[in-house]
This record gives structure tokens, sequence and C-alpha cells, in this order.
């Protein structure tokens, strides 16, 4: 209901980092959407955004040299992103079904850790009361943010 009464203006703060993230993952699924089909489904485009040599090497360089990225990196490696729409609120399921990052120097583990929290928001498991939610939406707009800045300071140089 939280997301019904911030929708309709009834919130007395709107969570901004949330609207910052959505917005932010729109454009970037625009960025790594544009390198495929859309019939191979966004998780596919997202993988094969992740496996360019280009996007490595940009995730490592910010990853040995930004002090905020490292940060945000730390939040999302703090504990597996579980998939929000299981409940295993017995705490019964040895693998429930998510993104965990083993490395914080794969790419690829990062952003499907991204995509899990987005997917959550969309589908209801993420709430704007919730501080750790917003900690963990925070820290993924920051690694999306500094990702697309890169490929948009690119895109202007090979437009001049």
């Amino acid at each position: 209901m939280e997301w019904y009464e911030i929708s309709q203006g009834n919130a007395a703060r709107q969570p901004t980092i949330f609207f910052q993230f959505i917005a932010g993952w729109i454009a970037f699924n625009a960025l790594y959407s544009s390198d495929g089909s859309p019939v191979d489904g966004d998780r596919a485009l997202l993988k094969r955004y992740a496996r360019r040599l280009d996007v490595q090497d940009l995730h490592r360089s910010l990853f040995d040299s930004d002090r905020k990225y490292q940060d945000a990196m730390r939040v999302l490696a703090r504990k597996r992103i579980l998939d929000t729409r299981y409940d295993d609120s017995e705490g019964t399921s040895p693998s429930m079904p998510g993104a965990e990052i083993m490395s914080g120097r794969s790419a690829g583990q990062v952003l499907l850790a991204i995509y899990q929290v987005r997917s959550n928001l969309l589908h209801g498991g993420k709430h704007p009361g919730n501080p750790r939610d917003a900690e963990v939406v925070g820290a993924s707009h920051l690694i999306i943010s500094k990702l697309m800045a890169s490929e948009i300071d690119a895109i202007a140089r090979w437009e001049l």
C-alpha cells in the first residue's frame, strides 16, 4: 500500500532514491539492450552487456579506484539479494532464487544482483519505509549511474 499512497501524492516524504533508481534503470536498460534483440529478454541482454570487455574493464577500474563504488559494492555483497517473490519465512529452502556477489570484480555478478534489486522493486518486494531496501536501492543506483556516465562520455567523444 505504501507505493499506492506515494503514487497518489499522500506520502509525507517522497523516497527519491527509489524514483532515481527506476529512472536510472530505464536509461541503463536502453543502454544495455541496444546491443541485441528484445526477443533475447532483459536478463540475457544484461549478461551479454556484462561480458563486453570494455564493461568488464570499466567495472574493474571503478572497483579499484572509486571509493563510493567500492562502498556500494560492499552493500550489495554483504548479503545475497533474494528473489522476494518466493516466501521462505520458515528458512527451509537451502537455495532461494536470487543473486549473490561472490567476486566484486565480476561485472556479471554485480549487474545480475542489481537486476534482482530492480525485479524485487518492480514486483513489490522493496519498500520505501525499509532502511535496508533504501540502502540496497541506493547502492544499485550509484553503480549503474557510474557505469552509464562513462558510457555516455564515450558516446559524446565518438559523436564529436
